[in-house]
């Protein structure tokens, strides 16, 4: 197992109950956080909508208020409706850099399983250290 440096070489040599109280600590105000996130970013969402449909309304597309600019843009996005099709698709007008270079780690390892621990062409094991924190009280 790799040892991992401190992040700072000035801190203090920490034990290991400061170490979790920290890592508990962290937690907890990113949860904090991700309700505020998810809370502002619904807000901001709403407010984007509202906008788009006023400078639509005034047959432009942009505006600015005193300290910024705004204006609509806009991008095509594609949704897959036909897995296998786009799979085939793919593969045979070598578009296979277009998909997210990343695999469903629980499929896979349900894979494993039922195959006698024979790992699928192309993919490697690694394996991903974490910390679970639970409260002790």
């Amino acid at each position: 197992m790799a040892v991992i440096p401190m992040r700072n070489a000035k801190e203090k040599v920490k034990n290991l109950g400061s170490v979790i109280d920290s890592m508990a600590t962290i937690r907890d105000t990113r949860s904090k956080l991700a309700v505020t996130d998810k809370e502002l970013k619904a807000e901001y969402d709403a407010l984007q909508l509202e906008l788009i449909a006023m400078l639509q309304a005034q047959g432009t597309v942009s505006g600015a208020s005193a300290a910024f600019t705004a204006s609509i843009s806009q991008s095509e996005v594609y949704n897959i409706t036909d897995f296998d099709a786009w799979v085939a698709f793919a593969n045979k007008n070598k578009l296979t850099h277009a998909f997210y270079k990343q695999v469903s780690a629980p499929s896979i390892r349900e894979y494993v399983a039922l195959h006698k621990g024979k790992v699928p062409t192309g993919l490697e094991p690694f394996s991903k250290l974490s910390i679970s924190l639970t409260a002790r009280n």
